[in-house]
């Protein structure tokens, strides 16, 4: 089963991901196969699991049993981006009042073509259905009239039955 989203990867430093295998694998009892598939795209691209996160179908130890399981990401309270101040004097403090780191806003040459982080993942799917028979009947049936100079009128059906 290939669990893989497509998109761009911009999250980095995960903690906790090797929880949510281990606590999936303790109520389905293994830890191979889906389970396996789910802590890998948790780690390989943990932001499709913010919001409301992913649902996936898990098989457990029996032949009939399966799990609905949904994992679901957040940010730490702590993990904010830290303010950025133009011109922050070299002695101002490196949290503001209200708490937040803050930084000096820095003005970098290419800044604004600038990628960090990114690497590029892809998903295809595809399916194909299809039918036969070795019975059946077939027609086609075709005419073309002049109607005038240069004019001509066409038809042309075809029919198939089959059992």
């Amino acid at each position: 089963m290939r669990l893989e989203a497509g998109g761009l990867s911009s999250s980095y430093a995960l903690t906790g991901d090797a929880f949510v295998p281990r606590a999936i694998a303790a109520l389905v009892g293994h830890d191979d196969g889906a389970v396996a598939d789910i802590g890998g795209e948790l780690v390989g691209r943990p932001e499709t699991f913010f919001g409301a996160g992913r649902a996936f179908s898990v098989p457990g130890g029996t032949e009939k049993a399966r799990y609905d399981v949904t994992v679901r990401i957040s940010w730490a309270p702590d993990d904010r981006p830290p303010v950025f101040v133009p011109d922050l004097p070299a002695c101002a403090p490196p949290v503001t009042a209200a708490g937040l780191e803050q930084a000096a806003l820095e003005d970098p040459e290419g800044k604004d073509t600038k990628v960090d982080v990114h690497h590029n993942t892809a998903a295809t799917a595809s399916g194909t259905a299809g039918s036969s028979s070795s019975k059946g009947v077939g027609g086609l049936l075709c005419g073309l009239a002049p109607v005038a100079p240069a004019v001509w009128v066409g038809a042309a059906g075809t029919t198939n039955l089959q059992p």
